[in-house]
């Protein structure tokens, strides 16, 4: 019934706004006042049925007429939001906060949810410096401070200002933050002195004796903690915490058959949301000695779940991840295939449904179902770019090519440009165009200056040409200087000092990305070789040319070295 009044509310407003528009079109323009309502409304029932690009559609007409209108801006950044679009929608919820003092409470909330989203914990805490100096007492803005100083890792600001407020407000919101800082802190005995202030205020309070059996368990007071969870489970038989910590100590105790009793209880309590029973079963497959034991009561269990949730969203979202995480990739594609039937305009699951393809070896449905993410979101960089990966594998490098080349049109955000492009960069070397390819690195390191994709592969392609070697140590130096354990960027750092004639720093360098993990690339392996030849210890250049045969190189260059230990270029 809500859901009917809200479109019977809805059409009333147009009828009213038009009759208005009606009385006193005489010779106003089309740009009238109430037009941009009229296009805000619309665009609400489109995007409330699913609809986002009518709804952005009419948002753009109503920006054309007031392109300063808070509530439009905002509008559309809940549309951008829908589609994935995180930067875009911050950037416009940001405006709407603004331009607008009125909503401004409103607008912050969910401007706090996206800087929340994309982790940008040092805005959201200039934001809420503000907030809390116009409302110092307003509860929201001072937790979401101490989640933002937690998120920022800044320990001791966080431990120092909720404490400050446990003391002023005695509100048990603080201090059970407060107990949480003390525990990851390891501070068990702060921890006790405010939980039992908290127990003498709420004696029954499910959280406060959850945190009791926490720290009891890490106390060894196993007998204590199981006394919490059952005083739990008297006032509140569906607390899942509670069943969760008595199947985890009958579990750890190798008592096998309470274990499993247990969980059918947990499974078969009305009062538990499935999704949460699901996140049972996937902590028990991490118990392998109980899973050995009760795997096909386990199994059974699982099916049963999956049977009765066939199409409940989320619970196919968790079950999604479930199957990802432990590798299952053919079991992932019915949850997200149904996920994508629900909810076609889900940017994050197309991602994911491209990875599984790519995982699975399907590259003709890889290239599908990129073609079909590209139509629905062209301004994201990721699908060209997995779908270019695709074609190059496949031999279609001309395609390959035109994929990317169409996306520079259409993608704008600059770091997302400097991917295409570099990409783009890397398929012209493949059909041997340095030009171009060079012309498109400096591009993209332009827009991007910390592209380490971009500034390694023009640095390793320049060291080949030895040309501007300079230049090339100087970019890849910012590159190892971010990621001083990656082998890949060692190994182009190590090149380019063999090629300056820096053979011992080469030499150093590159024993740094063997040890890194470069102990199975043939092409470390051999530059290794390379440099240790060079500074005169050639027995150990020859074993480790031999090692890079063995990890599957056979340049002809490579064979020649084996064949008359000597170095060739």
């Amino acid at each position: 019934m809500k859901r009917y009044f809200k479109y019977i509310l809805l059409f009333f407003t147009v009828i009213i706004i038009s009759s208005c528009v009606t009385l006193n079109k005489g010779n106003y323009p089309r740009t009238d006042a109430y037009y941009p309502y009229l296009y805000h409304y619309n665009a609400i029932v489109n995007r409330l049925n699913g609809n986002i690009p009518f709804a952005k559609a009419s948002l753009y007409e109503a920006l054309k007429i007031e392109p300063n209108n808070p509530a439009i801006l905002y509008e559309l950044g809940i549309c951008n939001l829908y589609i994935g679009n995180v930067d875009e929608a911050i950037f416009l919820v940001e405006k709407s906060v603004q331009l607008d003092s009125i909503n401004k409470k409103y607008y912050t909330n969910t401007l706090l949810q996206l800087y929340d989203k994309k982790n940008l914990n040092t805005k959201a805490l200039l934001l809420l410096d503000d907030l809390i100096i116009q409302s110092p007492n307003y509860l929201p803005h001072l937790l979401n401070y101490s989640h933002f100083l937690l998120k920022d890792n800044k320990i001791k600001e966080a431990k120092a200002f909720v404490k400050s407020k446990s003391d002023e407000t005695n509100l048990p919101e603080f201090k059970s933050l407060l107990i949480d800082i003390y525990l990851e802190n390891k501070q068990i005995d702060s921890a006790l002195v405010v939980l039992n202030q908290l127990e003498a205020l709420y004696p029954d309070n499910s959280d406060i004796l959850l945190k009791q059996a926490t720290i009891e368990s890490a106390n060894g007071n196993d007998s204590l903690a199981i006394q919490k969870y059952n005083q739990i489970l008297f006032h509140n038989p569906s607390e899942p915490r509670a069943h969760y910590g008595l199947i985890m100590y009958s579990i750890d105790n190798n008592d096998y058959e309470r274990s499993i009793e247990l969980v059918n209880n947990f499974i078969e309590n009305e009062g538990i949301d499935d999704v949460i029973k699901l996140h049972l079963l996937i902590e028990l497959y991490t118990k392998q000695d109980f899973l050995k034991t009760k795997k096909l009561e386990i199994e059974k269990i699982e099916s049963i779940l999956n049977s009765n949730n066939i199409n409940n969203l989320d619970y196919n979202k968790t079950n999604f991840m479930r199957y990802i995480q432990s590798s299952d990739f053919l079991n992932a594609k019915k949850p997200i295939e149904y996920i994508l039937q629900i909810e076609p305009n889900n940017q994050e699951y197309w991602e994911y449904l491209t990875q599984l393809e790519y995982n699975l070896g399907n590259k003709e449905r890889v290239i599908e179902t990129s073609t079909s993410a590209i139509n629905l979101f062209p301004t994201k960089s990721y699908y060209y770019i997995i779908k270019s990966v695709v074609l190059t594998e496949e031999g279609r490098v001309e395609e390959s090519i035109i994929t990317l080349e169409s996306a520079r049109g259409k993608i704008q955000e600059p770091k997302e440009l400097s991917d295409i492009l570099s990409t783009l960069a890397d398929q012209y070397i493949k059909v041997k165009n340095e030009k171009k390819a060079y012309s498109y690195y400096k591009q993209s390191i332009k827009l991007n200056p910390e592209n380490d994709h971009a500034l390694n592969n023009y640095s390793y392609f320049l060291s080949l040409d030895k040309s501007k070697l300079s230049k090339a140590l100087e970019m890849i130096n910012r590159v190892v200087e971010r990621n001083p354990s990656n082998s890949t960027y060692l190994d182009t750092k190590g090149w380019v000092l063999f090629k300056l004639g820096k053979y011992t720093e080469a030499r150093d360098v590159l024993r740094t990305a063997i040890v890194n993990g470069g102990n199975s690339s043939a092409v470390i392996l051999e530059h290794y070789g390379d440099a240790l030849y060079k500074t005169g210890n050639k027995e150990s250049a020859y074993i480790y040319w031999l090692k890079a045969k063995e990890a599957g190189g056979n340049s002809e260059n490579l064979l020649i070295k084996i064949k008359t230990l000597k170095y060739v270029e």
